[in-house]
């Protein structure tokens, strides 16, 4: 896995799933490298790693460029995140300041990478509530 910029430590475990392969075009056609690589999740982050009631979160998500839309699944949430660049996916957010004591916790965050053509790939890191 690939470590982000910005200062944002990348999570163990991060890694893409099999993506469906496109055929070429004409079979004398050489397939281009994001064809035969598929989507590719490069690195999942969520900062702070250990978040409290009232704090503020961003999730980062670096992909291969062909991915064009990025969905993260904690509990029974599902939340788009916005693209950024090419291969760059965020989202910030505040927690609430008066969310109960028993949804604290650790959590699987699930992300999943969608290109245009409908392949996917997918990556999780594990998510703290105090």
């Amino acid at each position: 896995a690939t470590a982000p910029a910005d200062g944002v430590a990348a999570s163990p475990g991060v890694a893409s799933s099999p993506a469906t392969v496109a055929a070429p075009a004409a079979p004398s056609a050489a397939p281009s490298a994001a064809t035969v690589a598929g989507p590719r999740i490069f690195s999942v982050s969520a900062t702070p790693s250990v978040v409290h009631n009232g704090d503020s979160v961003t999730w980062l998500v670096r992909t291969s460029t062909d991915v064009t839309a990025v969905t993260a699944h904690v509990s029974v949430y599902s939340l788009p995140l916005t693209r950024e660049a090419p291969g760059r996916f965020g989202l910030s957010f505040a927690i609430p300041s008066n969310v109960p004591f028993f949804f604290h916790g650790t959590y699987n965050m699930d992300v999943t990478a969608k290109t245009d053509a409908g392949a996917t790939a997918d990556g999780s890191v594990s998510l703290t509530f105090q």
